[in-house]
């Protein structure tokens, strides 16, 4: 059974709700509300356990930021990271000589270069209202601007200054230079009009180079690179993600469904992975000629440099709440009203904060 990101984000609680026993191990759509609702099975007793070899499994070559993504208020780790990626800004090389600094710069240049007539768009970003699409690419204006969707005392920070004037200037740089239909564009949507040539940058995660470096996938493969995210009084702040993978609590193999994570995480799997363009957390990995080849050395180096200098706590508070998915969505169909209609950026935050508010208790 095959299915598409948002439709497995919604299929997968209802399996797991019902006390299915499968999947036995599975990428989690959200942490928070895995581990909250008992979902996912605590993994430390496994890692120190007598099926793992822990000089092959090597966690030291783990990222340490990672492996903290993954462990819970308990200190208990529930999953593994299985990926490294983080909000980037990606351009092209031939219509944009230097990249922007901060996001006046951005909404002028995809103002610029969309007029030009040159591309469709000057930036792709992603417009659909779900908390797994649009809210991520925005939350990183709002982080950058110093706000939080939930604050780190568990509190709804929809209508702070700081996050009104993330979303709203996600909103007009969207308006002034975003492509046609953005409401319902997701990460597909953007990474394929940059691959065809029809848009100047995207700000998405860094995972998109390797295909957009792709000669077989993209048309822009020779001029694409990767910059820091735009900053606000010399602050980046980007979102960033770990995909994590889990074991199920009542799998009736959890053996084997250990044995099978371990090695999907294990170093050599992550080389392999790293030589076909994914980004898993180890630092072989990054560090392999078979992934700078993909990837870029120069921009394999850029986006290290991010990666190492991000602030993970809003994206934390925020990702790992057990609320999550309602948050997300109260916000992300703000941030979509606020780029489809002349309503405010307060305005939308407003009704989003009392559906938080109510949410969250």
């Amino acid at each position: 059974d095959i299915a598409g990101e948002e439709q497995y984000g919604s299929k997968l609680p209802v399996a797991l709700g019902s006390g299915a026993t499968t999947p036995d191990v599975f990428m989690v759509p959200s942490y928070g509300q895995g581990v909250g609702s008992g979902w996912l099975a605590p993994l430390d007793g496994q890692l120190s356990g007598k099926l793992t070899d822990s000089a092959w499994y090597d966690l030291s070559d783990v990222y340490t930021a990672a492996m903290d993504f993954t462990l819970w208020k308990d200190k208990v780790h529930y999953g593994l990271p299985i990926t490294a990626e983080v909000q980037t800004q990606l351009y092209r090389t031939d219509l944009i000589p230097k990249p922007p600094l901060t996001f006046e710069d951005v909404l002028s240049t995809a103002k610029s270069l969309k007029s030009s007539g040159k591309v469709d768009a000057g930036i792709a970003l992603r417009g659909k209202p779900t908390s797994g699409a649009v809210a991520w690419p925005a939350a990183g204006y709002v982080f950058t601007y110093g706000g939080y969707i939930i604050d780190p005392d568990g509190k709804a920070a929809l209508d702070s200054p700081a996050t009104i004037k993330g979303v709203q200037m996600y909103a007009d740089i969207l308006k002034a230079g975003g492509p046609a239909g953005v409401s319902t564009w997701d990460w597909l949507e953007i990474n394929t009009a940059m691959q065809q040539g029809r848009a100047g940058m995207m700000q998405d995660s860094s995972n998109a180079l390797a295909d957009l470096k792709n000669p077989a996938k993209s048309k822009i493969a020779d001029k694409v690179a990767a910059a820091a995210f735009p900053s606000v009084n010399g602050v980046s702040n980007p979102n960033l993600w770990h995909w994590i993978v889990g074991i199920n609590a009542k799998t009736a193999v959890p053996d084997a469904a250990w044995l099978f994570l371990m090695w999907a995480t294990s170093k050599p799997t992550s080389l392999r992975l790293a030589a076909s363009g994914a980004t898993p957390p180890r630092k072989s990995s990054w560090a392999s000629d078979p992934f700078k080849a993909k990837f870029g050395a120069a921009d394999a180096a850029t986006v290290q440099a991010i990666l190492e200098k991000v602030d993970s706590k809003p994206m934390v508070a925020s990702w790992m709440h057990p609320k999550w998915p309602q948050v997300g969505d109260a916000f992300a169909r703000a941030v979509n009203t606020a780029i489809t209609s002349d309503t405010s950026a307060a305005t939308a935050l407003a009704d989003a904060q009392k559906t938080a508010v109510q949410a969250l208790g």
